[in-house]
């Protein structure tokens, strides 16, 4: 062992000290170094495998000491009772490409442990892959007695540390009624910090990556905290990011704030980003372009909570994408035991965040903020923020208070919504709640072009008849309009959407485009649907005849008919019209003319009631009159009702699905029934037919 007295400097460079991790007594100890100066361990220098039952497994210090550690030094492997690899008092500086990785303690601090010192790590610098079998896998750093103790974060890494019980990455705490602790961090990350496995705790485990305790001061104006998890037997971890935990055994208030800081994908019970639970006086202050993006909770505030009295202020934050069991952006998760608890937001905005509903609380929601209902002392005021595609699997889209808590939510007129859905429906304002919603909500813009924002898809609300949302996910079409609509009503079928280079295929209920939607069924729920595609355009072909010719034979009856054939693809199908020039049949030489009648002709003696006569039938396709819709035949033996050939354009047929690949083929068969006096002849009139694409 290295001992640097009091008021001496040691520099050590390229120097390997290997522990080999002997068996130690209780009053032993196997430290590489004591420090009570100056030590310096810098490049090509490894200290490993050292073993110490005191604090330090690699270098104790005492007070007043310093210690830096950087370049390219290691400190790996090392165990301790507290501080696997460097514990005690004094000054640590970590910085330059220095590694403090795979220590561990029995007790605090997985890597570093330091009481009434400071701490500063910056540069490329990394503290990773420490255990603590209590509090603080990678440092942890205390105040006791009237103690100030500072770790201030530069740069550098905090990342894969795990402890048992709280601070997996860094646990700050003013370990006495005088003491304060200080942690500050300008740049740097801390990331992929973890409750340890072997942990045996089952009440909650706090700080994923940062826990601080009462009476600290957390300043963080930069940085980034991201995918750290805090769990515990019962997995039910608070602050995954960061728990800030106030304590009435202090003799200050605490003072956090975030500023500029990046919160991503951190996952926990409670608060998956940040969670802070106030003692009663503690405030707390997030602005500056913070932004919780993604971080997830299984109850509250996946982005951030708070619990207790005092006062949360948002201002100038970014909330995207992150999932809770209520509260996705924020959550007021509990009560105080005295005082208002208080919320203001401002120039702030919550993007896609959302609430999954659970079998213990159903009904619950706020996608971009939620309140418990227990707290009945409460403020919350909203102030030019923006809440945008934000969803509910309860109540209240993007914001959600109880029925009882609406006297105490202000949204000014400058904040916007839109897009927003929760799945227990969208209300239209009771009337008696008109004058309480003029004096509280100012804001004009609201999802579904809503004229009042209680309507559940924006402030959660629940007063009248629920309507629900039908939404049309084109996937690379057109866009089409959401539809609201009564519970027990269908929907209206839109027309088909349109998408270059391919064909439309049907609506589906679900992404995998395997369950197709009857939009016959009433709606009781939101419901998305999911356009299908198939590649090519869509097309449509026909083949017909354009002139009506018949020999007529006078005294008789005489009948013609023509072919009509369409190929399409078109998933709805086509439309088949059919319009004659003139109404009368005219004869090839001129001279006579037949008029086009309906009714019933029979032969021989011609159309019941008239004179010579012409219309037209369809073949097996029925819809006119009441008669036979088999194929025509045998005209010269029966009786059949026949439809004055049309002038204007008239549907003769119209089909809900594309055809086969040989097309559908219609035969329409013209009829003429004579008197004697008719001329024989030719006799002829021009049909137009068209055929479109149903919509």
């Amino acid at each position: 062992m290295f001992t640097v007295g009091t008021g001496t400097t040691m520099t050590v460079t390229n120097l390997t000290i290997d522990g080999a991790k002997t068996t130690l007594t209780s009053s032993s100890t196997g430290l590489a170094f004591s420090v009570s100066g100056i030590l310096n361990l810098g490049d090509g220098s490894i200290i490993q495998n050292n073993l110490s039952t005191v604090s330090g497994g690699a270098i104790n210090c005492q007070t007043n000491s310093a210690v830096n550690v950087y370049g390219t030094a290691i400190i790996r492997n090392n165990d301790a009772a507290t501080g696997g690899a460097i514990g005690g008092y004094g000054a640590v500086s970590i910085y330059g490409s220095a590694q403090i990785i795979g220590n561990s303690s029995t007790s605090n601090g997985g890597a570093i442990y330091i009481s009434g010192g400071n701490i500063t790590l910056s540069g490329s610098a990394k503290i990773s892959s420490n255990t603590s079998a209590v509090n603080g896998g990678g440092v942890y750093i205390a105040a006791y007695n009237t103690d100030i103790a500072t770790f201030t974060m530069n740069g550098g890494e905090i990342s894969n540390n795990s402890a048992i019980s709280n601070g997996n990455g860094i646990f700050v705490n003013s370990g006495s009624a005088t003491g304060v602790a200080r942690f500050y961090m300008s740049a740097g990350t801390i990331d992929n910090n973890y409750t340890s496995s072997a942990s045996t705790v089952t009440g909650t485990v706090n700080g994923g990556g940062l826990y601080a305790g009462g009476g600290t001061v957390v300043s963080i104006t930069g940085g980034t905290i991201s995918s750290n998890n805090i769990g515990g037997v019962a997995g039910n971890g608070r602050g995954a990011g960061i728990c800030l935990y106030g304590s009435t055994a202090v003799a200050t208030p605490s003072q956090w704030s975030i500023s500029g800081a990046t919160i991503s994908n951190n996952s926990a019970f409670y608060g998956g980003g940040v969670a802070v639970i106030s003692a009663g006086s503690d405030n707390v202050t997030v602005s500056g372009n913070t932004q919780f993006i993604g971080n997830h909770s299984t109850s509250a505030g996946a982005g951030f909570r708070f619990d207790g009295s005092g006062t949360a202020t948002v201002n100038g934050a970014t909330f995207n994408g992150n999932v809770g069991g209520w509260g996705g952006g924020i959550a007021l998760g509990g009560p105080g035991t005295t005082g208002t608890t208080t919320l203001n937001v401002s120039n702030s905005t919550f993007t896609n965040n959302s609430t999954y509903a659970t079998p213990v609380n159903p009904d619950v929601g706020g996608g971009a903020i939620g309140v418990n209902p227990a707290i009945t002392d409460l403020s919350v005021s909203v102030a030019n923020s923006s809440f945008t595609g934000n969803s509910s699997q309860g109540y209240g889209g993007a914001i959600w208070v109880s029925y009882p808590q609406l006297p105490q939510l202000n949204v000014d007129s400058a904040s916007t919504f839109s897009g927003n859905v929760a799945a227990n429906g969208f209300f239209d304002i009771a009337s008696a709640d008109i004058p309480m919603y003029n004096s509280l909500i100012h804001a004009t813009a609201w999802s579904q072009n809503a004229q009042y924002g209680y309507n559940n898809f924006d402030i959660a609300y629940d007063q009248t008849t629920p309507q629900f949302l039908v939404q049309f996910n084109t996937n690379g079409g057109n866009t089409i309009s959401d539809q609201l609509v009564p519970t027990g009503v269908t929907a209206t079928r839109p027309d088909k959407p349109t998408r270059s280079g391919y064909t439309f295929a049907g609506w589906f209920s679900d992404s995998g485009l395997t369950t197709p939607y009857n939009f016959s069924t009433p709606v009781t729920a939101n419901v998305m649907l999911y356009a299908k595609w198939t590649v090519g355009d869509e097309t449509l072909s026909l083949s017909s005849c354009s002139t009506v010719a018949i020999d007529v034979s006078p005294g008789y009856m005489s009948s013609g008919l023509c072919q009509v054939d369409v190929t399409t693809n078109s998933y709805y199908g086509y439309t088949l019209t059919m319009q004659a020039s003139g109404s009368n049949l005219e004869r090839s030489s001129g001279g006579q003319t037949i008029p086009s009648t309906s009714g019933t002709i029979a032969s021989p003696t011609g159309l019941s009631g008239a004179s010579s006569a012409w219309g037209f039938r369809m073949d097996g396709l029925g819809g006119f009159g009441s008669g036979p819709t088999t194929v025509e035949g045998g005209v010269f033996n029966s009786a059949y009702t026949w439809a004055a050939a049309p002038t204007t354009e008239t549907t003769l047929r119209t089909t809900g699905v594309a055809t086969s690949s040989g097309g559908d083929d219609t035969t329409i068969w013209f009829g003429v029934a004579t008197t004697p006096g008719q001329l024989y002849g030719s006799y002829a009139q021009t049909v137009t037919w068209t055929a479109i694409a149903n919509l």
